[in-house]
């Protein structure tokens, strides 16, 4: 019979643990929550030039869009808790706490005030 050697034991259950944590890691039930999209659009009221709309997440990365020529907007962001803010010069700047979830398309429309 040959002898087993104990150094490969713990190695063993080192490359083991690690694949449980990395299967855990990508193929956890919130997989679709990280990587589907929510598209967030709507109008912005009571200004006459072109407004800038950006969408924070809890770790301070951004996304960044301006309105159009109608003063419509629309970003593809994560879903999680998000920081948007409305600014355009001459104007109060906005700020609003949303929670977006999965893929929805939350229309959100704002009006902003003169300064």
């Amino acid at each position: 019979m040959k002898k087993f050697k104990l150094w490969i034991l713990p190695v063993l259950f080192s490359v083991v643990g690690l694949s449980i944590v990395l299967s855990g890691c990508f193929l956890g039930p919130g997989l679709q929550n990280v990587t589907s999209e929510a598209i967030i659009s709507g109008e912005i009221y009571g200004i006459n030039n072109g407004a800038t709309v950006t969408i924070r997440d809890d770790l301070g990365e951004k996304t960044t869009a301006s309105s159009n020529s109608s003063y419509y907007y629309e970003l593809s962001v994560k879903p999680g808790v998000r920081t948007i803010t409305y600014s355009c010069t001459g104007y109060a700047t906005v700020v609003k706490k949303y929670s977006i979830l999965g893929q929805s398309q939350p229309t959100i429309d704002i009006t902003m005030k003169r300064k």
